[in-house]
């Protein structure tokens, strides 16, 4: 069984759920909606789909996916945010046929006409036993991914890419004040990693893969950050600048090919980063 939990906070849901019920695998699909309101429109679905419906009024995007995600029993577990939807009714089944021993499948979604890997926990497929294992649990942030995924990561799950479109993302956010919210998860989540003792190169290759990415942002936005933003993204980097010895050389290639085939550009990056950081 996989749980497909539904965080709503705009009660655009009805397009959300009638993608969930053109999936091939509907049988097999139990689907959870966290609303901070009650819906009309659920009942008329749950003559198809099974829905469980959780209503909290004043709770976090972390608190309602984490509500969500201990509600469930499912084998695996989906994240989608309400208004958005599953790419086609195989989105669910080409996540699941390649799943194999992976902790993880991670969906390319396609977003404003434009495809790419999610860089967040939407449109993935994730073993409940593993998250379960590893007391992964979602931070009560208000970023798009609660720290979710880079502690997942840093505890060394397994996990693969998927090469079809699984998810069509609508909605829209504030770039820098996202990744404001980021840099503060991770923080939190490195103190959680170092606690609980995880891998160093896998931390590594964690905060590698984020500063690569902030990186990349930098060297093609020529914007202004906040001094906030400023603030966070030094002290993410006095970490990575500890934590940078323990990054394998396979773990430097594989993250900077998912943005550069040329291997060196990474070097490039984080100096402009970094530089940026300082001003």
């Amino acid at each position: 069984m996989i749980d497909i939990v539904v965080v709503d906070r705009e009660g655009n849901l009805e397009k959300t759920l009638f993608s969930i019920l053109q999936q091939t695998m509907r049988e097999d699909i139990s689907v959870i909606v966290v609303s901070n309101k009650a819906h009309k429109i659920i009942p008329h679905f749950q003559k198809k789909l099974s829905i469980q419906e959780i209503v909290m009024k004043k709770a976090t995007l972390g608190e309602m996916r984490q509500k969500g995600f201990d509600s469930g029993s499912g084998e695996y577990v989906l994240f989608i945010h309400s208004g958005d939807v599953l790419y086609d009714a195989f989105s669910i089944f080409n996540l699941y046929r390649i799943r194999e021993d992976y902790d993880a499948v991670i969906g390319s979604i396609f977003n404003y006409s434009d495809g790419r890997f999610s860089s967040y926990l939407v449109g993935n497929l994730y073993r409940r036993s593993s998250i379960k294992k590893h007391s992964i649990t979602f931070l009560p942030s208000e970023s798009l991914e609660n720290g979710f995924h880079r502690l997942l990561w840093m505890s060394g799950t397994s996990f693969v890419f998927s090469d079809d479109y699984i998810y069509y993302a609508t909605s829209f956010f504030s770039e820098e004040k996202e990744y404001e919210l980021v840099l503060k998860d991770l923080l939190i989540v490195l103190k959680l990693a170092k606690k609980r003792k995880y891998d160093k190169a896998q931390i590594a290759m964690v905060l590698y893969d984020l500063l690569l990415y902030f990186a990349y942002w930098y060297s093609n936005n020529e914007i202004e950050t906040s001094l906030i933003f400023k603030e966070l993204l030094g002290q993410v980097i006095q970490e990575y600048q500890y934590y940078q010895d323990f990054l394998s050389e396979e773990g430097r290639t594989w993250v900077s090919s998912m943005y550069q085939n040329n291997e060196m550009i990474d070097s490039i990056y984080l100096k402009q980063l970094f530089h940026c950081k300082e001003k």
